[in-house]
């Protein structure tokens, strides 16, 4: 009897730190050295990272973490998944992304899927996918897209969730060069141990 009251009072503290985490968004600023950090002519790579933003459950609005990250502009923004649970979501992720979209970005925004938004299905996806890329989101399945900054290239490895069967590292990396940085946009990181 103590056990499953334990264990129920556990489970109702993990659900209520997690919906109170909704309300508090964290920014964390890292700084990551680059192998031959000494000769990279691109010098700093600034990326906002927006990843489980679970729109069932979001109490954040894209005002608040654009106010949060004040007038910064950055050079990506990288979206990695767990978007939406449901079709019935996507109208109220489309308006959390329009905001996010007024964030000043020099290559744009990119994003994969994680494992919460393969709930919709590939047919879910594809409508999903559709309106994001109508919003000039560039969304990678499986695949990688060069940028330039400052002549380097900048490879951006987008591999598609790991947890629910669909990444394909192989795939992903087909047609990238050995030269330059390699950034890769997954949500689940367990794909490339």
């Amino acid at each position: 009897m103590l056990f499953a009251s334990l264990a129920t009072f556990a489970s109702l503290s993990l659900l209520s730190k997690g919906y109170w985490n909704t309300f508090r968004p964290e920014l964390k600023i890292v700084d990551l050295a680059i192998d031959g950090e000494r000769n990279n002519p691109m010098g700093e790579l600034n990326i906002l990272h927006l990843t489980d933003i679970h729109i069932e459950n979001l109490s954040v609005s894209s005002d608040k973490v654009k106010k949060m990250i004040k007038d910064e502009t950055f050079d990506l923004i990288a979206l990695t998944g767990d978007y939406v649970d449901r079709l019935s979501s996507i109208h109220s992720f489309l308006d959390f992304l329009k905001g996010i979209m007024e964030i000043p970005t020099r290559f744009g925004v990119y994003a994969v899927w994680g494992n919460h938004d393969w709930l919709l299905k590939k047919d879910g996806l594809n409508i999903l996918k559709e309106k994001m890329e109508a919003l000039g989101v560039v969304v990678l399945e499986n695949e990688a897209k060069t940028i330039f900054k400052d002549n380097t290239p900048i490879h951006l490895i987008g591999i598609d969730d790991h947890y629910s069967g669909h990444g394909d590292v192989h795939r992903a990396f087909r047609h990238v060069p050995g030269d330059g940085l390699r950034l890769i946009l997954t949500h689940d990181p367990l794909v490339v141990n």
